[in-house]
């Protein structure tokens, strides 16, 4: 009985210092992105709110790019992996859909998520004949803050920065119901 209640008091330290680890290291990185944005709850990662702000290397270029760069346009906001199956079966249909619009107020920025080699993303976006920007978010700051648990997730955003629909899973960028969606986001 001792031995259990010991075991009991150690697991629940050990618990909850393993559950806080991730958010203390998050917060106390001092280079968040998000710092310059208002703290207002108007910035979520959920439909109807402001997306949150971001800085990321675009892949080829070295250089950042803020999210707020794309003020005016509808951008797409993919998270993928080269690994991930799902993602690279919606590839395809997601460079068709930039084909379409990319003449137009509407950008696609695929966030790449591989934690380790650049020449693996660099392969794949050769390989598939990608034309949109990659950006890479190799420490997963900018996954975090947009709560991405399962990839392909995928936000859709408005000229104004608002989040219009949030996508999780694999999906063919060309069917009707998301090019006339993106259309009138473009047009309004």
């Amino acid at each position: 009985m001792k031995n259990k209640i010991k075991k009991n008091r150690l697991f629940l330290p050990l618990f909850v210092i393993i559950s806080i680890l991730p958010f203390i290291l998050f917060c106390s990185s001092g280079d968040n992105p998000s710092e310059d944005l208002p703290k207002s709850s108007q910035y979520k990662p959920e439909v109807g709110y402001l997306a949150p702000g971001f800085a990321l290397e675009m892949m080829n270029q070295g250089k950042a790019v803020n999210l707020s760069d794309y003020k005016g346009k509808v951008v797409l906001l993919n998270f993928w992996a080269s690994w991930c199956f799902p993602c690279r079966k919606e590839m395809p249909s997601m460079q068709e859909l930039y084909q379409i619009f990319k003449d137009r107020d509407f950008e696609i920025l695929a966030v790449n998520m591989d934690k380790y080699s650049k020449e693996k993303v660099i392969s794949f976006v050769s390989n598939f004949g990608l034309t949109f920007p990659i950006l890479l978010d190799r420490e997963l700051k900018t996954a975090l803050i947009y709560g991405v648990r399962s990839i392909p997730t995928s936000y859709i955003i408005d000229k104004n920065g608002i989040i219009k629909d949030k996508i999780i899973g694999g999906i063919h960028w060309t069917e009707p119901e998301i090019v006339n969606k993106i259309e009138n986001l473009i047009s309004s």
